[in-house]
């Protein structure tokens, strides 16, 4: 019984395997290091923005709320130890990776 799921699950996979070989090769001649680096400093700005601009600030009051009401619900403190610190997070937490990493963008 074994044997006819391995060859049903090769039988599935093999095809698959193959099509995607082509699409995954690594080609040596590209310069892929700075493929995609635009697009992803771009994305990395946005997400930046949104957490320091008025979405982080409605997120951590959101975050800071729903820990509020866990905690009267549950009577634990828990709650709002955690939603005090997701608020904490969405409102910081750019900023820290920033300052960790030491660059809001890539320079390859």
């Amino acid at each position: 019984m074994k044997t006819n799921k391995a060859i049903a699950l090769l039988a599935v996979i093999t095809p698959m395997a193959l099509a995607t070989g082509a699409a995954v090769a690594y080609d040596d001649t590209a310069d892929t290091a700075a493929a995609g680096t635009s697009e992803m400093n771009d994305a990395l700005q946005l997400l930046i923005s949104f957490l320091d601009g008025p979405l982080g600030t409605i997120f951590a009051i959101v975050a800071f709320a729903v820990g509020l009401g866990i905690s009267a619900v549950t009577q634990s403190m828990m709650g709002i130890a955690g939603g005090v610190f997701v608020a904490l997070l969405a409102n910081y937490g750019a900023s820290i990776i920033v300052g960790v990493t030491g660059a809001a963008e890539s320079n390859v």
